[in-house]
């Protein structure tokens, strides 16, 4: 019974139809024990469930739940029938992890601690114990599931007496459920260790029922008690499948996940979504870049440089493998250090460039530090071919004499030529190196700071050829 979205309570009242055992030998007084029809102690079942992922769509997800077992002693009194019940009550906490996996395949495991009072029966000593299990859901259609478990637990004293106190046990089950509500599960199992409690064998049938069912018209599994949309099948895409309705688009971006398309419903879900979603459970990010294909795109010029909805959505983590930081660019490609914005762009009378390039002191070598500004470069030409000629131009501060300053800038601008032609394969023919050493300051001051900026290369373009035809 559901309290609450994250708190639900069982009932669980056992009925014994017919129960017997073998004499016991070494018990003086024990004989062979048989009963009819018994009412068993009486279980309590309350779950807090603390994450449950399948509320978020994935078709891979967790589940995380405390339960906490209370065994009333409605039937072990001191006196009554043996073997139906304890004569005091029993407290059983446990946490609970389920995984879901595509196709309605479900994982579960628990890990517990069974609290109870302390028996002794010849050598063995039944007292409080350490509980485990696990399970799978393995479905072989739509309405039958094969249930393999594996169960057993462990006592204080199960180091200083043996397998005793381990008892395990594995079950193999198959459940079938049927459209109009009624449950069959039948199965068996066999103990692995010889404990107590674990059987040499055993078989089981069950037998459920939903009378408040009603069927389930749609077909979808759901039954029409729980079913939302009793006449429209669940999309069983895990988004949100518990409530029996299609998501014709689970991410409400406006283009329909594909089985819309597939089965030919495009039409019916027109004042819905569009066309057909390559990632039904990703939002498009709406920016005009590929905005058909329903797949967000987190770097769509892809220079490592996340657009900026990546950020303003907090969705850096999830994208940190394809790009990182903000881009003020995203539709040019350009390094992180400049925000994703190029390094260099064409203007109608030069390539302008937004970094320095930097040589050697003194010398006409170009540092390693200035290579990716020349690849930008580079690649405007390479984008601009109607470019045919540029001219580089060095210039210098006005330390070191006239003579020598003129000399360095030639050479410096010869050094960025030869890099353009020899690395990136610009036609030598396209280039020209001029130096203008120290005459031509963008800052007429002698300081640090003036030098610093009157040391610099330009390209300047001199001849445009025609606009290709169409």
């Amino acid at each position: 019974y559901g309290l609450m979205d994250r708190v639900d309570i069982g009932l669980d009242i056992p009925l014994n139809l017919i129960q017997s055992g073998d004499e016991i030998p070494q018990i003086p007084g024990a004989v062979a024990y048989s009963s009819g029809v018994g009412l068993g102690d009486i279980r309590l079942v309350p779950r807090v469930k603390l994450f449950d992922g399948r509320s978020q769509g994935d078709k891979v997800w967790t589940a995380l739940a405390i339960m906490a077992d209370l065994y009333l002693p409605t039937r072990g009194q001191p006196g009554g029938p043996p073997f139906q019940g304890d004569v005091a009550g029993r407290f059983h906490p446990r946490v609970v992890v389920d995984l879901g996996l595509p196709s309605r395949v479900r994982m579960s495991a628990n890990l517990g601690y069974l609290v109870r009072p302390t028996a002794t029966l010849l050598d063995v000593e039944v007292d409080d114990a350490l509980t485990w299990g696990a399970s799978a859901l393995l479905p072989l259609g739509s309405q039958v599931d094969l249930i393999p478990e594996l169960a057993g637990q462990l006592s204080a004293q199960a180091l200083e007496r043996g397998v005793e106190e381990l008892p395990t046990e594995v079950r193999l089950g198959a459940r079938l459920t049927t459209q109009s509500g009624l449950t069959v599960l039948a199965g068996g199992g066999v103990g692995l260790v010889q404990g107590f409690g674990s059987p040499d064998w055993r078989v089981f049938l069950g037998l459920g029922r939903s009378p408040e069912s009603g069927g389930d018209r749609d077909k979808d599994g759901i039954v029409d008690s729980a079913d939302h949309c009793i006449t429209e099948p669940e999309d069983m895409d895990f988004w949100q499948d518990e409530d029996g309705c299609p998501d014709p688009d689970n991410d409400k971006d406006g283009i329909c996940d594909p089985w819309v398309k597939e089965k030919g419903l495009l039409a019916k879900y027109a004042n819905i979504c569009k066309g057909s979603d390559k990632c039904p459970n990703d939002p498009e990010d709406k920016d005009g870049f590929e905005d058909d294909d329903g797949c967000p795109d987190p770097d769509n010029d892809k220079d490592g440089v996340c657009d900026p909805w990546v950020q303003k959505q907090a969705l850096g983590p999830k994208y940190a493998n394809i790009c990182k930081g903000s881009d003020n660019c995203p539709m040019v490609k350009g390094p992180l250090s400049n925000n994703g914005c190029p390094l260099a762009k064409l203007t109608a009378t030069r390539i302008e460039i937004f970094q320095k390039i930097y040589f050697d002191t003194g010398k006409s070598t170009i540092k390693r530090v200035s290579f990716a500004l020349l690849a930008t470069v580079a690649d405007v030409l390479k984008r601009n071919p109607t470019i045919l000629k540029v001219e580089v131009q060095g210039y210098t501060d006005e330390r070191g004499g006239p003579r020598y300053n003129m000399k360095l800038s030639i050479a410096r601008a010869k050094a960025v030529v030869k890099h353009l032609v020899k690395v990136h394969g610009i036609d030598k023919n396209r280039l020209t190196a001029k130096g203008f050493g120290e005459t031509k300051p963008v800052v007429d001051r002698a300081s640090p700071e003036a030098w610093q900026k009157n040391r610099r290369v330009e390209f300047h373009v001199l001849e445009r050829g025609p606009k290709p035809t169409k």
